[in-house]
């Protein structure tokens, strides 16, 4: 509520009319926004604290364990150069990227086991 104050120039003459002022007063908080608005926030926790407690249902894949490896690795090096040369090294053979792939299946056939498996290294 604004308080009255007394105007300090009433004995000069001043007008009649306006001997008065009002002046509203900075050093009260105005609390009644701030209860609405923790009134707000309670209501939401309140609403979703019970739906972070539940979670969701998720049906997550099953583990397979894989074979294990018994033949010898082949070890593709990408060397600093790729992006000029566009040539990759398997073991210590320098090959190119269009014929990875067909250089990658023959050595896969010629390995002693039959089988290998892949791994890349960057150099």
């Amino acid at each position: 509520m604004p308080k009255v104050q007394q105007d300090g120039m009433e004995h000069e003459g001043a007008r009649r009319g306006r001997t008065r002022r009002v002046a509203s007063s900075l050093a009260e908080i105005n609390v009644v926004p701030l209860v609405d608005v923790m009134l707000v926030l309670l209501i939401i926790f309140m609403v979703t604290a019970p739906m972070i407690q539940r979670g969701m249902d998720v049906n997550l894949p099953v583990a397979r364990q894989a074979q294990q490896i018994s033949a010898q690795r082949l070890f593709v090096s990408v060397p600093l150069s790729f992006r000029t040369d566009r040539v990759v090294q398997i073991d210590d053979e320098p090959v190119r990227i269009e014929v990875l792939q067909e250089r990658m299946r023959q050595a896969m056939r010629t390995s002693p086991t039959g089988r290998s498996s892949c791994a890349a290294t960057a150099g």
